[in-house]
């Protein structure tokens, strides 16, 4: 069994800002979604597409197997444009498969209306 293990510079991502908040100093990370390839859906949500690509060289000193970039657009593909590395990945393998433990099953009085888990009454 695969597992791969991504880590992206946000920054790197086109129309990402780093600032200050005004209100409590701390850095917050910005993204201008007109200036980026981010996409906002109808339901609200905003994607972002990325490729993963094994690198032909193979494994880099840091063990990284792959390297990340946001999906290029059909156009650029047609350009042969390359779109810069982002992040890196690596491919973690499992020699034995792992044991997932059974899955604890809910019942409906386990949840409060708000779709929270209800609270035991057990003090400790």
């Amino acid at each position: 069994m695969n597992k791969l293990n991504l880590s992206i510079d946000a920054l790197s991502l086109q129309g990402a800002q780093l600032i200050k908040s005004t209100k409590t100093g701390k850095d917050l990370l910005v993204i201008e979604l007109e200036s980026s390839r981010m996409q906002k859906h109808n339901n609200g949500k905003v994607y972002l597409n990325l490729d993963v690509i094994e690198r032909r060289e193979g494994t880099d000193k840091y063990g990284n197997t792959h390297f990340v970039t946001e999906t290029s657009s059909k156009e650029e593909r047609e350009q042969r444009v390359k779109m810069p590395p982002i992040g890196n990945a690596k491919t973690y393998t499992f020699s034995k498969p792992r044991q997932d433990a059974p899955k604890q099953q809910y019942k409906t009085e386990d949840w409060d209306t708000s779709g929270s888990p209800v609270k035991d009454e057990i003090p400790f």
